[in-house]
């Protein structure tokens, strides 16, 4: 799921991004979604991210393999969330790498490929047998 809320993509690059990540779902190792805002202070909830990602998770079965890349661009705030079972493989040093890759991207407007750049490091993270760094 893409929600471009902060305008980061045009149409065909997060309908790009959104078959991607259709792609991933199929695959059934973990569940991928980008959410962007323009600022957190639009909305009601003080850590916006949090509430981000228990919304998309609830109710979900396959909820501790959600990994949601949030983006508030006023903020520059750029987070990674995983489920208990996707830490398992994306742990907080990794989810720090893969931020640390979309950051020089993003400095340069290049949006699109910065996400799809995290996008793939993510993904070939969770096509790693679990024992593998």
């Amino acid at each position: 799921m893409v929600v471009d809320a902060g305008s980061f993509l045009d149409d065909k690059q997060s309908k790009e991004i959104e078959e991607k990540l259709k792609v991933i779902d199929k695959q059934e190792r973990y569940r991928l979604f980008l959410y962007t805002v323009i600022a957190e202070k639009y909305y009601k909830h003080p850590n916006y991210d949090e509430y981000v990602f228990y919304t998309v998770s609830k109710g979900d079965s396959t909820s501790n393999l959600n990994v949601l890349l949030y983006l508030s661009y006023d903020d520059k705030k750029i987070k990674i969330h995983t489920g208990n079972k996707a830490r398992e493989k994306l742990t907080d040093s990794l989810s720090q790498i893969a931020i640390n890759r979309l950051i020089p991207y993003l400095t340069q407007r290049r949006y699109y490929d910065g996400f799809k750049s995290t996008i793939n490091y993510i993904d070939s993270i969770f096509m790693k047998p679990l024992n593998e760094k």
